[in-house]
């Protein structure tokens, strides 16, 4: 199987060419560096555990998570309603 076609059966995020491999990992790792270490190991576990859930179990996996999260993580809540997406 190609990267291509990996890519698009949804096995992998993107294909590049060889050549770009380098700068696009960079482009993507960039979005991540940034943020907490425990806001990704949140995000990955959630994915990780809600893979096979449907949209009801999914969201309340979510939703544990992110009061979980938020209980245990210093300014956590802070952090989040300082997000320019957060409207009052």
């Amino acid at each position: 199987m190609t990267g291509t076609e990996a890519a698009e059966c949804g096995l992998a995020f993107k294909s590049v060419p060889l050549a770009d491999l380098a700068q696009e990992t960079e482009a993507l790792l960039a979005g991540f560096r940034d943020k907490p270490r425990a806001v990704l190991a949140a995000v990955k576990r959630t994915m990780r555990d809600g893979a096979t859930l449907d949209i009801e179990d999914g969201i309340d996996l979510e939703i544990r998570n992110f009061i979980e999260y938020t209980r245990n993580e210093p300014y956590a809540l802070e952090r989040f309603w300082a997000q320019d997406i957060v409207k009052d």
